[in-house]
C-alpha cells in the first residue's frame, strides 16, 4: 500500500471506530457496551495501530516529506523548522521536528484527538506515537497523564473509574474460600509402630539380641551332643523400653470482633491450621527428635548407622555408590523406605549405574511414589540438605515405637484475657515416640553392622 491508501484506510477505520462509539452513545449516558461492540472497537483500535506503524516506518525513511508538510500547513502555519544537525540522519530528525512545531501535534482533527483520550481514559493499550502526541498537549507541571485526563474529559459523568464520582459505589465481593500452602503428607503415617498408653509412662519388655555373633535370641544357644553327654545350659537377657509421653501445646488469641465479623469461621481456621503445624513438628521430631522432654528422632538413637561417604567423592552430591552401601546397612529393607530433600532430587534423577543404568525409578502411575533400589522414595523439606548427614535417610519404621496418651485436644476460654476482650484457644496432646534399638546389630558374620535407620555421612 503507498502512503495515501495507507492513510485512507486509517481514516476509514476510525470513522468506523467513531460509528461504533456514536452508536453506544445513542442508547443515553448510561448504556453499556455489547460483547460484540467491544471486540468490534478493540478490532478496530489493533488495526489502526498497525496501519499507524507502518506510516511512521515511511516516515521514518524520508520518503514522504512532501505529503507530510501540506496536511500540517493545512492546520496551521508551522514555524520555520530548526536546522538539521550534521550528525543527525536526515528524515528522522526533520520529521519529529515538524509534529513538534504543529500546534495539534499531529492530531488532524479534534476528533481525532478525542478518540486518543478516550482510548487512555477507558484504559485501552494506545499506540506509543498517539501517546507521545497527548502527553506534548499537557501544560508544564501538569498532574500525570491518566489522572489530568480523567479530570478534564466526561468530569460531568458519573463513573466506576473514579472513586468520589462513583467508584465508591461499586460492590466488592470475599471468596469464601481460604489460600493456604498445604503441610506435606506425613509419608510415615501408619508405618510406625503403634504402643497403646493407658498411662503417660508405658515400660515395656524387650529381648537384648542385637549381638547375632553367638546368638540370635538374646543370650539362648543351642549345640547338639549325645545323649549322655550334658548340655550347656544358657539364658536370655532383656531390658525396658520406656515411653514417657509429654505434651506439646498451641496457643493462640483471637478477639471478639474477629470471631464475630469475619467471614471465615475462624475457631474452625484455628484448628484446622493447628493441626497442619502438629503433623509438621511430629514429623520433624520422628527424624530430629532430642528425646528430652520429646520423640527420641533418629538422628538422635543409639542406633543410627552412619554411612561413611565415598573416599574420593565431590561435596554436596548423593551416587550411586552411597546409596548402595546404604542399602547394604539396612535391617529389613524390604519394609523400608527412603526420605530424601528435595535437594537432592536432580543428583537422583541423573544417577547411572557403573554400568549406565538408570538407578532412579519414576512412578508411572498417579498417587504412587518413585522407587530407589526398589523401595519407595519421598521428598520431604525436614531431611537436611544435600551433602549434611540426614539429606537421604533410609528407615525401616516399623522399628519406631509411637505412643499417643492423649489426642489432639482443643479448649477455648474468655476468661484469660476478657479485659482485652479477645479470646484464648489452646491446642494440645500427649505422646512418645522414638527408635526401640539401642545399638545397631552385629551379624553372625560381616564387617559392617546393620540398623533399620541408615544415613549418609555429611559430604563437604
Amino acid at each position: 500500500m503507498t502512503l495515501t491508501e495507507i492513510r485512507a484506510a486509517i481514516r476509514a477505520k476510525r470513522t468506523e471506530a467513531k460509528s461504533v462509539l456514536d452508536a453506544v452513545e445513542a442508547r443515553g449516558e448510561t448504556a453499556e457496551w455489547t460483547d460484540d461492540e467491544d471486540k468490534k472497537f478493540d478490532e478496530l483500535k489493533g488495526e489502526l495501530g498497525k496501519l499507524v506503524a507502518r506510516v511512521e516506518r515511511h516516515e521514518a525513511l524520508g520518503e514522504v516529506e512532501a505529503a507530510i508538510a501540506a496536511p500540517v500547513a493545512a492546520v496551521a502555519a508551522p514555524a520555520a523548522p530548526s536546522a538539521t544537525p550534521p550528525s543527525s540522519p536526515v528524515g528522522v530528525t526533520a520529521v519529529r521536528e515538524r509534529w513538534l512545531d504543529d500546534p495539534m501535534r499531529g492530531f488532524k482533527t479534534p476528533t481525532e484527538y478525542l478518540l486518543g483520550v478516550m482510548d487512555v481514559c477507558r484504559g485501552f493499550e494506545v499506540p506509543a506515537d498517539t501517546r507521545e502526541k497527548l502527553m506534548s498537549l499537557r501544560p508544564k507541571g501538569a498532574r500525570p497523564l491518566s489522572l489530568e485526563i480523567r479530570a478534564a474529559v466526561g468530569s460531568d459523568e458519573q463513573m466506576g473509574s473514579d472513586d468520589p464520582h462513583g467508584g465508591f459505589l461499586l460492590p466488592t465481593a470475599m471468596s469464601p474460600d481460604l489460600l493456604t500452602v498445604q503441610a506435606e503428607n506425613d509419608p510415615l503415617a501408619g508405618r510406625t509402630r503403634s504402643v497403646p498408653m493407658v498411662a503417660p509412662t508405658v515400660k515395656i519388655p524387650a529381648r537384648v539380641d542385637k549381638n547375632h555373633a553367638t546368638s540370635v535370641s538374646g543370650g539362648l544357644t543351642v549345640s547338639r551332643s549325645a545323649e549322655t553327654v550334658a548340655k550347656t545350659a544358657s539364658r536370655m537377657s532383656f531390658e525396658q523400653v520406656v515411653l514417657q509421653a509429654t505434651g506439646i501445646f498451641g496457643l493462640a488469641y483471637v478477639t471478639e470482633e474477629l470471631l464475630q465479623d469475619s467471614a471465615v469461621t475462624f475457631a474452625a481456621l484455628l484448628a484446622s491450621s493447628f493441626a497442619d503445624e502438629f503433623r509438621g513438628h511430629l514429623f520433624n521430631e520422628r527424624l530430629n527428635g532430642t528425646g528430652v522432654g520429646e520423640f527420641e528422632g533418629i538422628n538422635s538413637s543409639g542406633c543410627l548407622v552412619v554411612q561413611a561417604k565415598v573416599g574420593s567423592q565431590t561435596a554436596t552430591t548423593f551416587n550411586y555408590q552411597n546409596a548402595v552401601e546404604m542399602r547394604t546397612r539396612c535391617w529389613g529393607y524390604s519394609n523400608a523406605i527412603w526420605l530424601a530433600n528435595h535437594d537432592v532430587f536432580p543428583q537422583l534423577a541423573l544417577m547411572e549405574s557403573s554400568g549406565g543404568q538408570i538407578i532412579w525409578q519414576p512412578s508411572i502411575r498417579e498417587d504412587r511414589p518413585d522407587l530407589l533400589l526398589g523401595r519407595p522414595i519421598f521428598f520431604t523439606e525436614y531431611c537436611e540438605t544435600l551433602g549434611a548427614q540426614g539429606d537421604v535417610v533410609l528407615g525401616n519404621w516399623g522399628e519406631f515405637l509411637e505412643g499417643t496418651y492423649q489426642g489432639l485436644n482443643q479448649a477455648e476460654s474468655i476468661h484469660v484475657r476478657f479485659s482485652n476482650h479477645e479470646r484464648a484457644f489452646k491446642f494440645w496432646l500427649r505422646n512418645a515416640g522414638g527408635p526401640w534399638w539401642r545399638s545397631a546389630i552385629t551379624p553372625k558374620k560381616g564387617a559392617s553392622t546393620l540398623s533399620p535407620f541408615v544415613v549418609c555421612a555429611i559430604r563437604a
